[in-house]
């Protein structure tokens, strides 16, 4: 299985950049275009087929809520995780409405918009808990995976390629407890298979 494409739609230079560099080296996640507005995004998105869309909400032209729209339009599967600076309930909301799997505001640590990637790019939609506005989703419970924080902490470290073992001993639990927790994200995630290398 190849990394996950991640396509990056901000109109800030220096935001584009950074999630470029800070992403380019999360094991399974690869950078293959950016766009500096929706579009932009909108032109080279079917030409790109990313697996994932990071898509900023306030953009100059068209905003990143009405692009998801259109993005939705052209690919009924495309797979959107919204980034915002406002942590508000209405801006998440709007999000979901258009669409998009995942909102993470740009005030939380980067480990949440890895996690929302890797979430989104299994088709399911992300709770980002460090954000209010994630807390108000129109998404219904069979779309919402409902990780814990742990299962989330778990997710995180398994992208990450740590073994059983080396789980258990950052996360000062047994090998038995990751083996569980590794279990509850397979049956949210719905994957039979493939969840890294922890038993």
């Amino acid at each position: 299985m190849g990394d996950t494409a991640v396509f990056i739609v901000d109109d800030h230079k220096m935001i584009r950049e950074g999630l470029k560099a800070m992403i380019a080296i999360e094991p399974g996640l690869k950078v293959v275009g950016e766009a500096a507005s929706g579009e932009d995004a909108l032109d080279a998105y079917l030409d790109i087929c990313p697996d994932v869309v990071i898509l900023d909400v306030n953009m100059p032209g068209l905003d990143g809520i009405e692009t998801a729209r259109r993005l939705m339009k052209k690919d009924p599967n495309a797979r959107i995780v919204g980034l915002s600076m406002y942590a508000d309930n209405q801006t998440a909301r709007r999000f979901r409405e258009a669409g998009c799997l995942g909102f993470v505001t740009k005030s939380a640590p980067f480990k949440d918009l890895v996690l929302a990637i890797r979430t989104a790019s299994a088709g399911v939609t992300f709770p980002d808990d460090d954000s209010v506005g994630a807390k108000a989703t129109d998404a219904t419970p069979k779309d919402d995976i409902g990780l814990t924080l742990r299962e989330q902490e778990v997710l995180s470290l398994i992208g990450q390629g740590l073994s059983a073992e080396e789980l258990a001993a950052q996360m000062e639990v047994s090998v038995a407890t990751v083996a569980s927790h590794r279990r509850n994200i397979m049956s949210k995630l719905r994957l039979h298979s493939g969840l890294g290398g922890v038993n």
